[in-house]
């Protein structure tokens, strides 16, 4: 993990409605001598709606103060630098002070390098340069600058005597932050900072990687990269990277409509990814459930969401990959939405009837079965126990999912919640764990029955149990929607508890 010390995160950008200000970097403020400056009036920001120029080859000519800078002649003579290659590791090499103003005198420019200068006169230059060796080198180079200056960025790559301008990138704004990404071949490249207005410090970062992500590039919003759900569920799955703190990754994804999705971000490192769905402008959250627009039966329309990922802290792990996951959860038209925990991919939804009860439950779109019955008999030669636990949901006329508190000694917990869950009770073999957890749900004005019998020489006085209530707390399977058990009322629970026991333990949704 590769912590980037001269860059740090904009504290006010967590803001959701500044979807602007999310993962905005802030360079050491650059002073007019080139220093760095504690000024905040100075502090400097890279901003998600900067958008860079990408060229492949020789550029179409572009006139700066009425001389072409598409290509630089530096001639048969010219000594060149030799810089610092990017394939030598995490080196983090300054150079030695030189007068920079041409090619000849390029300042060796390493990997995660930040080099402050100034410029004196509009329309000097300040010349860098960097030799990659991979097969393809991402390089990403970032220029800040004062705030009254506004100084432009363009990489070259030398063929024999020849600079070819390869990209660059001309915010017109004075303070403006210039950043390019170039897919590089193996070779020379030049990097060259003009002053297009005002004078004063500036600072040049470059970083390099061999290990981006197959979208690349998909550096800004213009570029994005278009993944398409495939089938007929809406699930997609994209395997990206972070290769640098500036790396923003955007991506177009498209959807069958209609449908409810939830949105996963994870990465094997502790890198802090951010995903931001650029149509809403806010941050994605992997707790938060998304209706996609359109008619689910007509398969004609599409649903676009289109999804920014970054690293908010400017952390990152180039050798890690991330994984972004569009999950589709269970929507059973007309119903309203109770319960949902996207990173169990558990949905409770509910119809009500004309009267407020409850028409129709569902559990992960399977239809709720509002009847469970449980015997279990013991017994001898001579006499004998026999238990039964009864609910039965459909002998009350007003079932009506109240917030009623659910069993667990001396803790008050909400009417539906997920814990692991385990049971010594025959046929309660399956045991939920906190990865697939169990459902516990909570029921008001509903019919719960258990009792105990006994006969022969076990009856008497006291032999007998039972418990009537209009309220029950039942476990549920997600993957079946069907009640495994009833934990209270229970009279094994309730009466032998020494013998008869469960366990369970609440989990965050």
């Amino acid at each position: 993990m590769l912590p980037v010390s001269q860059v740090t995160a904009s504290t006010d950008s967590l803001s959701p409605a500044e979807v602007g200000e999310i993962g905005a970097f802030s360079f050491d403020t650059v002073g007019a001598d080139g220093s760095s400056a504690a000024d905040e009036s100075e502090l400097l920001r890279l901003d998600l709606d900067e958008e860079t120029l990408f060229l492949d080859g020789n550029a179409t000519s572009i006139a700066l103060g009425g001389s072409e800078i598409s290509t630089v002649d530096i001639g048969d003579s010219a000594i060149l630098p030799v810089p610092q290659p990017l394939t030598s590791g995490r080196a983090n090499r300054t150079a030695t002070e030189a007068l920079n103003d041409n090619p000849n005198d390029a300042i060796g420019l390493a990997l995660g390098n930040w080099y402050p200068q100034t410029i004196d006169a509009v329309g000097d230059s300040r010349w860098f340069a960097t030799i990659t060796t991979a097969t393809v080198t991402k390089l990403t180079t970032a220029l800040a600058m004062a705030s009254g200056v506004d100084f432009d960025l363009y990489i070259y790559k030398l063929s024999g005597n020849t600079l070819n301008l390869v990209a660059f990138s001309e915010i017109a704004s004075a303070g403006a932050q210039e950043v390019t990404n170039y897919m590089a071949a193996p070779g020379t490249y030049f990097f060259r900072v003009v002053a297009y207005s005002g004078t004063g410090g500036f600072a040049i970062y470059n970083f390099a990687s061999d290990a981006f992500d197959a979208y690349e590039l998909n550096e800004s919003l213009s570029s994005y990269s278009n993944v398409a759900a495939s089938g007929a569920t809406a699930d997609v799955s994209i395997v990206g990277n972070i290769d640098n703190p500036l790396d923003k990754d955007f991506y177009s994804i498209t959807l069958p409509p209609g449908r409810r999705v939830a949105f996963e971000l994870i990465s094997s490192s502790d890198a802090d990814y951010v995903a931001v769905d650029l149509g809403t402008n806010t941050v994605i959250s992997s707790d938060a459930l998304y209706e996609l627009d359109g008619d689910i039966n007509d398969q004609n329309e599409v649903a676009t969401v289109y999804v920014e990922i970054l690293s908010l802290e400017g952390y990152f792990d180039d050798t890690v990959d991330y994984t972004f996951r569009v999950k589709e959860l269970p929507h059973i038209p007309g119903s309203a939405l109770i319960f949902a925990s996207p990173r169990h991919s558990v949905v409770v939804e509910r119809i009500l009837a004309d009267n407020g009860s409850i028409s129709e439950l569902y559990i992960n779109g399977h239809l709720f079965n509002w009847y469970y019955h449980w015997v279990y008999s013991y017994s001898n030669s001579s006499a004998g126990y026999t238990y039964m636990v009864d609910f039965s949901g459909d002998i009350s006329t007003n079932r009506i999912l109240a917030p009623t508190h659910v069993y667990s000694p001396n803790i008050d917990l909400p009417s539906i919640w997920l814990a692991t869950y385990s049971s010594n009770l025959n046929d309660h073999e399956k045991v939920f764990t906190a990865a697939e957890p169990a459902l516990i749900m909570g029921f008001d004005n509903i019919y719960a029955y258990s009792t105990r019998t006994a006969y022969g020489s076990y009856a008497g006085p006291g032999a007998n149990w039972d418990d009537t209530q209009y309220n029950a707390t039942v476990v549920i399977d997600p993957s079946t929607g069907s009640i495994i058990d009833v934990i209270e009322p229970n009279c094994l629970y309730d009466r032998i508890p020494w013998e008869y026991s469960f366990n369970i333990s609440q989990l965050s949704s």
